[in-house]
Order: structure tokens, then C-alpha cells, then sequence
């Protein structure tokens, strides 16, 4: 039954996929982290796509400098940067600068290069590369002569170009930031070059997709193998090289290349499994029940849930479950194994599901809640994460206690039972077995009996001197006469006698004599007969040397006086050092840089490639290493009429490319007088602003013409001006406030540019209506539009490079009331205004959210677990102590953040919400096996506790750390960072639960029923009781009782 679950969940999954059902909805270009509830972002998108209305119309200029041709517009997707890092400090050398114009000189050597490029003007000319050979190859010739072709001069022609106003800006885009230059001397880290490519447009009868997809051919086929070639050839620098289409590319290849590692995980724990368990059958089906786990899981998730993205972190919680699914398997393993003292399936399953369910639930409880807590996140990519994984070991767990049950059932009836021979010579009477169990039960502190089908753990008393344990189905001490008759006679001879010795030396309470040896001569024997099928490589078990060392060796050891004083200084010690580094940590402060118009999603602080790899440390040094202009330092704010916010209610919740409908405000209007008047004099409210944020400067729309405007000024206005009006219009043409708004832009309609069309020609939008009309001389501009949108610039002196959410929203904040309160005074049409930031104020949000969720996840996880772990041991004291020790990984694990150089973003959030989650399973295993110990004194419990849980815990976490070990081999810095991650959190908790949590047991564990809910209870019932009964009247009557 439980194998046709599985086994449908796996061709149901196989049959949707292969007939072209989105199983897995990938998307690896961003990551979609979106605030709904925040209106900053739905706004930069309305101003992202503020001209996607029907009937626009364009404001164009007769000068050829400002007419369109194709590839007039650099592709920011394709445009190539370049950067190049001297090695020996200075990049600005005669012998540095030759070898990168040679360079620069061969990727635009190729005769398809005049077919991409971005072109100058009509003719088709190709743009220069922008680059700083430009001022010693004659290019700024006509500027001055020193900018010629020769690299002899090189300090004096750098600095005349930084001098001389009509060169300086230019030369600004190629220092990097620490760069000195004099007259006779220059010095720079990095300079950079760029090659423009043009936006793909049609030409001749060619589409738009063959146009782009020519491109692509080219980028990759000619420019990509000279910069691979150049950066293998150049050794004086380095250089690294970057465009959008190569950084997504990349990113797919990447990540696709990087889930060869989850197959090197896989790998691992199915090797590690089958040297644990020594059974090809019970790994085959352990591996198969965690796989068809991740499959189920995504059915749930996707066609019951709904949700539509699969991304970087679904990818990641593959290498998460392996290691938890190992580890659950183990410890019911385990448990199966030690609990096999009954020849009646139904007794043996009924105790490995008593001694191991409740403790596997636990864990699966915490851990899923952790990943629920995630789900509370307005992201996107965190909530889908949170849910899918909260699921996923919801159905491991379920797959461990109804699937895996099933494996060891067949195994033990078809494969194990090879180990106790197929002749009934070969099988233990219990009727003729030589019992010792009595005499071993009398010293035994274990709190499992053994029997004839106990695994062949040595027993306290008499130690197994050459390690055998013997899960085969000859017991140690409880052989049987049959067995002994399978040997010859000489052997039997010998055989009797040593178990004569040992029941000697049980009576003289002595250590018995050369007992290794009858274990080696009998337990080898039947042993050698499990290895003969395929399925079950031995039935013996592996030497758990691990299990001897915990229960008597490390039991003692921290359970001595002075031991446990220094294991608790030295935790103390590790506490403190990873807390103070814990306050060190800081809220990740990198802004969006201007690529951000190419994407709604992306963040240039989210970093998807790690340290060393070309694109990470081109996209780093290309935003972070060069001077910067003023214009895309300071954030810039817009006041907007006509474009309400992004309408997103069409978009499914789950959709990560929907980014929602434009709409419009009808109720926009600038005509009316009041209103015209209103936007003329609202720039002398903004003056206030300064009391928002000091020193900032602004500029808004000049109005030549006089205002107001009105009809009767509008065809008295058009009438003196035949040469460009075709005629008046009627008296319902109401959009005359377009008029005098044209006749400014367009240099008094002589259509000539001006520095007032630079500045504003963007903050305008126009739409043609019936009355819009073209100029007498047939020029592509239209007049007497209607104004769609209009918008105010503010130039701001907020450095969007230095500007965090803890400075940044008291900022947006008195910015959003000061313009909420400006529209409320304005007159009706104007009063649905509102400001904007392209992707900065949401930006400071989304630091707030990320900073807010990682807190608010370890605060419930913490906060969820200690009910959960009292109440399943029924004992404040371990739930405290188990708290306390989750408290300690936790602190550890948020102290290496700031320790590797990493700041609190996006990844480091959902880790932080997943720490309590992941490390519970070990402290949880450890609790409950105090806590089912049926031994009095703490000393014994912790005994029993090393003794039932090491072994599994120890195997889970080596597991889980294998699989994690792979993950440091990705390039993709979500995988690189969650190994890294994952890595910590389990050792740590390994570290705390093995050391401080069995320390602490060992030194204030309960004893008897010290701290037991149970005894609170009835000893609050009891007060209780003797409260009320001191007020009666029998009080006296107690008192003498007593």
C-alpha cells in the first residue's frame, strides 16, 4: 500500500511532465521579493511604464542629433563593461594602456561589429568604446591637442582632461575611486571600458525576436571568446567583463550546473546509509522514500496549493531534507535494530514505534514550524520556501513511520533471516538457550534487555573484547545447545567450556576470560552466512565502537567534577566570542543601481555569484569602485499626476512576471485656471522641504507664456503663429493648457533643442485626441493634445549609497506626509498626486522586512519550542535546558554571519528563520532518550540517554554535514551561503547537544520526578487543597492529623 503511494507520486509527476505540465515552474532570473502593502514599488513601476498608453505621442526635433535611427539607444541588456584591475596598483601605465587599446581594437575588429553596434547618427556610424584610450587617440583632438595619439605624457593629458570642463565628466566614468592625479603624476587602482551596443531593431523585413536572437549569436560567439581570451593572455591586470545577457545566462547555466552537486549529496548519504545499515535494500528505499517526498511535496504545493514559482530556494531545500530524512531514518533504524528482543513482528514494531514516533514527531514538528514561520513572509520567495519545505518534512515524516516500517518488515522476513541459517540446526531454541540474562540484568544499567534477536552490543559487565556486536541472530548470552551441535565436536568441547568460565566469573562477580574469542568463533560463523544476497551486504551490524565510547567512556567524562568545569568554561568561552561578534551584525545598506530599470525585481545587493567569479567582482567593482555621477548618487523625487499606483489585483499571488496593469487618473486635469495656477506657484511649497532633509535643491517646469491659459488666449495665441497652426479650434476643445506646454518644450515651436527639453521632456506625457492636429509643415508632432501625466523632479542631496532603513523611512516618511497634505490643499483634478522614488524608498522597506523577519523567526521558533519540548518530556527542566542549549546554536550561528564578512540581506534572513528549525532534532533526540530512561539518578539517565541517541544523532548529523559539504563547491552564492550556513547550524548543534546539553544533564538533569509537570500539578492541586482547607473549620482537626 504504502509503496503504491510513492510509486504514484512518482509517475504521476513523470506523466504531467512529460506531457508538458509546468511541474516545476522555474524561475532563476531574480528573485521576487515585492511588498505588497507598500506602495513604493507599485509606483515605480506606473513611472517605469508611464508612456504605455495608446495614442502617445512624441515630442520630436528636427535636429538630426535628436532624431531616432536605428540603434541610436544603447541596449543596457547587451552593452559590454569591462573592468581592469592592475595587480601592481597602478592601472594608468604606458605599458598597461597600450595592452588595452590593443584590445578595445580587436573586439571591434569582427565585420558583424558594425551590424550590432550603437550607432552615432543616420549614416550608421558605430559608436565609440568608451574608454580612456579616448583621450590619447585623438578622439578629443578638436578639444584640445594634447589628447593625441601617444602614451608618453600620460599624467599631463589626464590631468588637463580632469581640468578642462568639456572632458572632465567623461573622464569621471573611467577613475576609480582612489585615484590621484597631478600634472606629473597619476594613479588609479581600476579603469574600465565600455562598448555600446545598440537596441535591437528591425531592419528591412527582419522581426524583432531574429534581430535579438542575431545579437545574442554575436555576443557570444565573437565578443565572448576574445574577453576570455584576453583576460587568459594579459597578466600585468586583471579583467573582468559584464553585460546583463551574460550575467543571466550564466545564471542559468550555473544553476543548472550546480544541481550536479545535489546529486554528489545524494550520492554521499546513499553510501552512507548503506555502510550504516549494511543492507542495499533498506538505503535503496530510504533514498527512494525522501526522493518521492520532494516529489509528493511539489504536487501539493503546485497543483493543490496553487502556487506558481520555483526557484533558487526550492532547489535548496533538496540538500535540507536529505539530511533530515536521514536523519529520522536513522533514528528509527536504530531503534528498529535495539528494540528487537521479540520474535512477533506486531511486539517489534510496536516498540521501535513507542520508543522512536513521539521523538520523530517532535522533531518534525519544530523543524516544520520553523519553515511555517518563514511562510509569514511578505516575499515571495521566502513564503513559497517556508510553505514547501513546512510540508515537505510533514510528508518525510509521514513516509518514515508508514513507509519505512514497511522496508525493515520485508527486510528482516527475506533477508535477514538468512543470518540465522535455513536448517533448523541453524536457528536458537529459547527452550534449550544457556540464559545468562538474569546475571547480566543484575549489573546491565542499559534499560533494553537483551534476547535472542538483540543486537550483539556488548553488555557492561562483560565487554566484548574485539568489538563484535552481534545484531545477528545469535545472542551473546543466550545460546542455544543446536547451535553449538552445528560445530564439531573438538569445537563444541571448547565452546562449553568457555561459557562454563564465563558463568564462573559472573558468580565470582569477576570479568569474564577470552570471551572475544567464543564471539568470533560463533557470532563470525552465522554472520558469514547474511553476506550471501546482494539486498542485505551483511546482517551484521558495523562495529559501533561510537556507542561503546559515549555510554562508558564519555558518560564518565563529563559527569566528573573537575571535567565538567572546564567543558562549561569552555562553552562559555565559545558563547561569548560568537555573542559579541552576534552585536556586530548589520543591515545589508546596498541600493539598486540603474539596472534596476531592466528588471522590476532584481537587487544589486542580492549577490548571486560568489567572491572570485568574473561576474561577481565585475558587478561589484562596476557599481562600487568608480567615481560617481552626482545625478546617479542623490535620489531623485517625483510628484506625480495622472498615473495612479500599479493595479497588481489581476495578478495571481503566486506570479512572479505579472507586474500588474497601468491605470490611469481620468480625473487628472491641468486646464482649468485654478489648477494652472496651482502648479505654477507649488514649487514655492517645496522650499519647505528643506525642513525634510537640508540642503536640497530643486527644479521644476518654467513657464514662458503667462499663465493662466485659457480658450480665448489659446486661438489668439495660435492665430499669431500661421506659419506653424493650421487653424482654431471650437469651443469644446478643452486641452488648451497643452498650447503654451508645447510651444516651451519645443524652443518656441521652432523644434530645435534646448537644455529646457533635456531637463523636462520626460516629466510630460501627451496623448493624441480628436482634436490633435499636425504643424502646417507636416512635421511627426502633434499639437493640442491632451496631458496625460505630469511630474515635478526633485534633486535631492540623499546619498542613495549611504542611506539605510533606519535613517532612510523617518525620511520617506515626512516626505509622504508633507505631499499627502500639499494635495489635500490642492483644487479638484490635482488632488491625486503623489511622490516617488524609481526603486529607492520600497528598497529601504524591503532592508526593514528582511531585518524584522529574521528576528521575528528566531523569536518564534525559540518561543514555539519550549512548550513543545516541555510538554513532550513532561519536565521543565529539560524543556529549559533544551532551551538554553537551542539559545547557544543560535547566538553561535548568528555570530558567524558577521565573522565571514556577510551583512543581514535577503539570504541571511531566511537562514535565521530556519536556525531553531534545524537545530532542534538532536537536542529533542537527546531529551527524549533522558527522558524514557528508567533509571533514577541523573548519572545513569545520561548514561542510557548517550547510549539510545548518540549513535543515531551522530549519524544524522554526518549526513547531513556531507550533504552540505557539496554545497561549498557551488558558484552561486544562495547555494555557497546556505552550505556555509547549514554547515555551522549543524555543527553547532551537534557541539551544544553531544557537549553542553549532555554536560548539563549529567550536572542538574532531574532525578525521579524533579521537575516533572505531573508532580507540579498535583502539588499545585495539593496547596490548593490545603488552602481551602485551612479556612474551614477543620483546620485544627489537619493540623493534629499532620
Amino acid at each position: 500500500m504504502t509503496l503504491s503511494v510513492h510509486s504514484a507520486i512518482l509517475i504521476t509527476t513523470i506523466f504531467l511532465f512529460a506531457n508538458g505540465y509546468d511541474v516545476f515552474p522555474t524561475h532563476f532570473k531574480d528573485l521576487p521579493i515585492d511588498l505588497d502593502h507598500v506602495p513604493y514599488k507599485s509606483r515605480s513601476l506606473a513611472w517605469l511604464f508611464k508612456d504605455n498608453f495608446p495614442n502617445g505621442t512624441r515630442r520630436l526635433l528636427r535636429d538630426p542629433a535628436h532624431r531616432f535611427w536605428i540603434r541610436k539607444i544603447e541596449s543596457y541588456s547587451f552593452s559590454v563593461h569591462i573592468i581592469y584591475q592592475a595587480k601592481h596598483g597602478n592601472i594608468f601605465t604606458k605599458k598597461n594602456l597600450q595592452m588595452i587599446k590593443l584590445m578595445e581594437e580587436d573586439l571591434v575588429s569582427s565585420a558583424n561589429h558594425t551590424k550590432f553596434c550603437a550607432t552615432v547618427d543616420k549614416t550608421l556610424k558605430c559608436k565609440h568604446l568608451q574608454s580612456v584610450i579616448q583621450f590619447f587617440d585623438g578622439t578629443f583632438s578638436h578639444v584640445n591637442e594634447m589628447f593625441n595619439n601617444t602614451f608618453e605624457n600620460i599624467s599631463s593629458v589626464l590631468f588637463e582632461a580632469n581640468q578642462n570642463n568639456r572632458t572632465k565628466d567623461t573622464l569621471k566614468y573611467f577613475l576609480s575611486d582612489d585615484y590621484k592625479i597631478t600634472s606629473t603624476f597619476v594613479h588609479a587602482s581600476m579603469t574600465r571600458t565600455k562598448i555600446p551596443v545598440g537596441y535591437p531593431s528591425p531592419v528591412g523585413g527582419n522581426k524583432n525576436g531574429d534581430i535579438e536572437k542575431e545579437t545574442k549569436n554575436y555576443m557570444n560567439n565573437e565578443i565572448k571568446p576574445k574577453l576570455i581570451k584576453w583576460k587568459q593572455v594579459v597578466k600585468d591586470f586583471d579583467i573582468y567583463y559584464i553585460s546583463w545577457f551574460y550575467f543571466h545566462e550564466a545564471l542559468y547555466e550555473q544553476t543548472f550546473f550546480d544541481l550536479y552537486f545535489t546529486i554528489g549529496s545524494m550520492c554521499f548519504i546513499f553510501c552512507f546509509m548503506v555502510f550504516y545499515t549494511r543492507s542495499l535494500w533498506i538505503t535503496v528505499w530510504a533514498v527512494f522514500s525522501i526522493f518521492t517526498s520532494y516529489l509528493g511535496t511539489n504536487l501539493l504545493y503546485r497543483y493543490i496549493i496553487g502556487y506558481k514559482y520555483f526557484g533558487y530556494f526550492h532547489i535548496i531545500v533538496i540538500f535540507i531534507i536529505l539530511g533530515i530524512g536521514a536523519d529520522d531514518l536513522f533514528v528509527f533504524y536504530d531503534t528498529w535494530r535495539l528494540t528487537s528482543s521479540s520474535t512477533n513482528l506486531a511486539r517489534h514494531l510496536s516498540e521501535a514505534y513507542s520508543k522512536s514516533m513521539f521523538s520523530m514527531f517532535v522533531t518534525s514538528l519544530t523543524t516544520s514550524l520553523a519553515f511555517f514561520v518563514s511562510a509569514l513572509s511578505p516575499f515571495l520567495c521566502t513564503k513559497s520556501f517556508g510553505i514547501f519545505s513546512g510540508i515537505l518534512v510533514i510528508i518525510n515524516y509521514i513516509s518514515v513511520i508508514t513507509f519505512f516500517p514497511a522496508v525493515l518488515i520485508l527486510f528482516r522476513i527475506k533477508f535477514e533471516t538468512i543470518c540465522r541459517g535455513s536448517s533448523q540446526n541453524d536457528r536458537i531454541s529459547n527452550s534449550q538457550n544457556i540464559n545468562l540474562s538474569n546475571s547480566r540484568e543484575s549489573s546491565s544499567s542499559s534499560p533494553v534487555s537483551t534476547s535472542i534477536y538483540e543486537p550483539c552490543s556488548p553488555s557492561n559487565d562483560i565487554p566484548d573484547i574485539n568489538g563484535m556486536h552481534k545484531n545477528c541472530s545469535l545472542n551473546y548470552y543466550n545460546l542455544n545447545q543446536e547451535t553449538i551441535e552445528v560445530n564439531t565436536k573438538t569445537n563444541v568441547v571448547k565452546e562449553q567450556n568457555k561459557m562454563n568460565r564465563i558463568e564462573s566469573a559472573l558468580s565470582k562477580k569477576k570479568k569474564p576470560i577470552d570471551n572475544g574469542d567464543l564471539n568470533q568463533t560463533i557470532g563470525k560463523k552465522n554472520c558469514k552466512l547474511g553476506c550471501l544476497n546482494v539486498m542485505s551486504l551483511c546482517c551484521c551490524s558495523p562495529n559501533h565502537m561510537i556507542v561503546s565510547i559515549l555510554r562508558d567512556h564519555y558518560s564518565r567524562f563529563i559527569t566528573k567534577k573537575y571535567s565538567r568545569i572546564v567543558i562549561l568554561i569552555m562553552f562559555l568561552i565559545i558563547l561569548v566570542f560568537f555573542l559579541y561578534h552576534a552585536t556586530h551584525l548589520e543591515p545589508d545598506e546596498q541600493q539598486p543601481n540603474n539596472y534596476q530599470k531592466c528588471s522590476s525585481n532584481i537587487r544589486t545587493s542580492i549577490k548571486f555569484f560568489k567572491n572570485g567569479h568574473n561576474l561577481a567582482e565585475a558587478r561589484y567593482y562596476n557599481v562600487h569602485g568608480f567615481q560617481k555621477y552626482d545625478e546617479d548618487r542623490f535620489v531623485k523625487v517625483y510628484i506625480l499626476w495622472g498615473i495612479k499606483e500599479r493595479d497588481k489585483s489581476i495578478c495571481n499571488f503566486t506570479s512572479v512576471s505579472c507586474i500588474g496593469k497601468q491605470v490611469y487618473d481620468e480625473e487628472f486635469d491641468p486646464n482649468p485656471t485654478k489648477n494652472q495656477l496651482a502648479l505654477k506657484f507649488s514649487y514655492q511649497d517645496f522650499r519647505l522641504v528643506n525642513k525634510l532633509h537640508p540642503n536640497d535643491n530643486f527644479t521644476l517646469p518654467g513657464y514662458r507664456p503667462t499663465l493662466p491659459w485659457n480658450y480665448s488666449k489659446t486661438m489668439e495665441f495660435m492665430n499669431t503663429q500661421p506659419e506653424y497652426y493650421w487653424g482654431s479650434f471650437n469651443e469644446s476643445f478643452t486641452d488648451y493648457f497643452d498650447i503654451p506646454l508645447q510651444f516651451w518644450l519645443l524652443n518656441a515651436n521652432t523644434l530645435t533643442y534646448s537644455a529646457d527639453y533635456t531637463m523636462f521632456n520626460g516629466l510630460i506625457g501627451e496623448q493624441r485626441t480628436p482634436f490633435s492636429q499636425k504643424p502646417v509643415f507636416g512635421f511627426p508632432t502633434y499639437y493640442g493634445n491632451k496631458i496625460k501625466y505630469l511630474a515635478i523632479q526633485i534633486n535631492t542631496t540623499i546619498d542613495k549609497y549611504r542611506i539605510n532603513y533606519k535613517n532612510g523611512i523617518p525620511i520617506v516618511e515626512r516626505w509622504e506626509a508633507f505631499v499627502n497634505k500639499m494635495m489635500k490643499e490642492l483644487p479638484r483634478g490635482l488632488q491625486n498626486g503623489y511622490q516617488l522614488t524609481p526603486f529607492q524608498w520600497d528598497w529601504l522597506y524591503v532592508q526593514q522586512t528582511m531585518s524584522n523577519s529574521a528576528i521575528l523567526g528566531l523569536v518564534l521558533g525559540l518561543s514555539l519550542f519550549f512548550p513543545i519540548i516541555t510538554i513532550s518530556t513532561m519536565n521543565i527542566i529539560i524543556g529549559l535546558v533544551s532551551t538554553l542549549t537551542i539559545c547557544c546554536t543560535t547566538v553561535c550561528v548568528v555570530g558567524v554571519i558577521p565573522l565571514v564578512g556577510w551583512k543581514l540581506g535577503l539570504l541571511e534572513s531566511i537562514n535565521l528563520c530556519l536556525v531553531v528549525g534545524l537545530s532542534v532534532d538532536y537536542v529533542v533526540h537527546l531529551a527524549e532518550g533522558y527522558h524514557l530512561s528508567k533509571k533514577k539518578t541523573r548519572l545513569e539517565r545520561t548514561r542510557d540517554m548517550l547510549e539510545s541517541m548518540g549513535s543515531p544523532i551522530l549519524s544524522g548529523a554526518i549526513s547531513t554535514l556531507g550533504a552540505a559539504f557539496f554545497l561549498f563547491f557551488c558558484q552561486i552564492q544562495f547555494a555557497l551561503q546556505f552550505g556555509v550556513f547549514l554547515f555551522c547550524t549543524i555543527g553547532f548543534s551537534l557541539l551544544f547537544s553531544l557537549g553542553l546539553f549532555s554536560t548539563l544533564m549529567g550536572f542538574i538533569g532531574p532525578e525521579n520526578s524533579s521537575g516533572s509537570l505531573k508532580g507540579l500539578c498535583s502539588w499545585f492541586k495539593n496547596s490548593k487543597k490545603y488552602t481551602v482547607a485551612s479556612k474551614g473549620p477543620l483546620f485544627e482537626t489537619s493540623v493534629a492529623r499532620l
